[in-house]
């Protein structure tokens, strides 16, 4: 929407992943946004589904018209987008960009995004660039192409993966996107964007799966920080900083960060319990205690959650860093979501401890 209202105008094609929601765009054509009292629509938009089925009746017309796609926003969940990018591969050069905008830590950084451009391209040269958007919008679904600005916010973004020749090229995609009302984008250099990747998948990591779980808005889960829940939520942010600082630290981080940048002490404190349970407890507690993440919302709406791209990342990284054993907490809760279950802040702490044992 933002892009649509750009002064630019670019053209823009919306690409839906089912075939309902082109029809459901036939049928009632456009995009509507409801900010406070007031709703912004736009149908400036081509709408396209891409199919592997030739059409039953009707021209076949290949994506593009077979030619290279040039600037590509990916927002789907995190465990479809490269997905989506290997369908699309065979448009892809490296005068593409490519935008990724999901929740948890993009897939392109080191140590497995080497493994997976290498793997889809023979050299760096013949790779596309890769944008990652990290947004703290608030955003409620209301339906098909219809959503609800909770609370309005800002989006970083920058690179994570440029090509040696034609990394240049991205920065129109990226100047379009800073230009485009509303979004209130701003541009980070690749190690400063990682850090922040970093710190918005803690916040998501504790927020999602307790407010999946307890069924309640953001703010509910900080209201009482002794109690039981309270108790569960200081296990999350010691467990995440522990696996965090380890990252920071390692040969990932030193790479990405430098020797001096990380080992310098005031990363190391950014990413401590301390700092990061009072920056958690100020986000998620009074800034978007009226918001419903967006866990919740998957969870009602009977969808597939992102519990694994969040969560099952720290795990992830903990086997990487041979810590596996050090995040129990997201671990069981990651069953209790996967389950769909519902629980009591009065039994929140048994039902963590009986997924531990399982």
């Amino acid at each position: 929407m933002s892009l649509a209202k750009s002064p630019a105008k670019p053209p823009i094609t919306l690409v839906v992943h089912r075939k309902e929601l082109l029809e459901e765009w036939i049928r009632r054509p456009g995009i509507e946004i409801l900010r406070g009292n007031s709703v912004v629509n736009s149908r400036n938009f081509a709408v396209e589904w891409w199919s592997e089925e030739k059409p039953k009746e009707g021209p076949v017309v290949e994506v593009a018209n077979g030619k290279t796609l040039s600037n590509i926003i990916v927002s789907t969940k995190t465990a479809s987008a490269l997905k989506e990018v290997d369908r699309m591969r065979r448009y892809l050069s490296a005068e593409s960009t490519l935008a990724f905008a999901q929740n948890g830590m993009s897939r392109l950084w080191p140590p497995s995004g080497d493994a997976y451009m290498t793997s889809r391209f023979s050299t760096k040269a013949q790779g596309p660039n890769c944008l990652a958007m990290v947004t703290k919008h608030g955003v409620t679904s209301l339906g098909p192409f219809r959503s609800k600005h909770a609370s309005e916010a800002d989006v970083a973004m920058g690179p994570v993966w440029l090509n040696e020749t034609t990394g240049g090229q991205s920065q129109y995609l990226t100047d379009l996107l800073l230009a485009a009302p509303k979004l209130e984008a701003r541009e980070l250099a690749r190690d400063d964007l990682w850090i922040y990747q970093l710190e918005k998948l803690v916040v998501n990591s504790v927020i999602n799966p307790t407010t999946a779980i307890l069924r309640v808005k953001n703010g509910e889960v900080f209201a009482d920080p002794l109690g039981p829940v309270g108790r569960v939520v200081d296990r999350l942010i010691r467990e995440a900083s522990q696996i965090i600082l380890a990252l920071i630290q390692s040969e990932v981080g030193h790479g990405i960060l430098g020797m001096a940048g990380a080992t310098d002490p005031a990363l190391l404190e950014r990413f401590s319990f301390g700092n990061l349970r009072t920056m958690i407890y100020h986000l998620c507690g009074v800034v978007v205690k009226d918001n419903v993440s967006s866990m919740l919302q998957d969870i009602k709406a009977g969808k597939e959650t992102e519990i694994h791209d969040l969560n099952g990342w720290l795990l992830g990284t903990a086997e990487f860093l041979g810590l596996r054993d050090s995040v129990p907490t997201h671990k069981a809760i990651i069953k209790l979501v996967e389950e769909a279950a519902t629980v009591t802040p009065e039994d929140i702490e048994d039902r963590l401890a009986s997924k531990h044992q399982s």
